[in-house]
């Protein structure tokens, strides 16, 4: 079970992958259709929605431990 001060972090950890996902998707649309100062803004707000969640990620199993799937 997971302590009550880290039950976001699944939930924070899924919407900052989801958002760097989505904005590499559109840095792809982007430099398809030239507008590069776009693009490297999408890529650079994408490179940091993913330091964050990898540094959330770290922080929640370095203090949480193993987290076994029981359903």
């Amino acid at each position: 079970m997971i302590p009550a001060q880290y039950a976001y972090f699944p939930a924070l950890n899924a919407t900052l992958n989801g958002t760097s996902a989505l904005l590499l998707l559109s840095g792809r649309l982007l430099i398809a259709r030239k507008r590069i100062a776009a693009h490297r803004a999408c890529m650079i707000a994408a490179m940091s929605a993913s330091a964050i969640f990898l540094i959330c990620y770290l922080f929640f199993h370095f203090e949480v431990g193993n987290i076994r799937f029981l359903g």
